[in-house]
């Protein structure tokens, strides 16, 4: 499974899980970063696919406008910028 953070329209942050095919993110709801996927799921025992399977919405957003328009986010964000470090 391939997540991305990215701006929505309105610039807020949302989480989407990037198809094998197509270019249509299904976008999660209720959680609006990686890092609070990964603690809730890891909280409740479970994969990240089955914390995510209840909380895909109907919502998409089309993966290559969020990238064209450098909505992209990095792949994963702390609360706290000075707590993160990817390389």
């Amino acid at each position: 499974m391939r997540l991305v953070q990215f701006l929505d329209q309105a610039g807020k942050q949302k989480v989407g899980v990037v198809p094998p095919a197509g270019s249509a993110l299904s976008v999660v709801s209720e959680v609006h970063s990686v890092y609070r996927l990964a603690l809730d799921a890891a909280r409740q025992s479970q994969t990240l696919e089955q914390h995510i399977a209840p909380l895909l919405s109907k919502e998409t957003a089309d993966y290559d406008t969020v990238v064209a328009e450098k909505r992209l986010l990095p792949p994963l964000t702390h609360p706290d910028p000075h707590r993160c470090l990817i390389t």
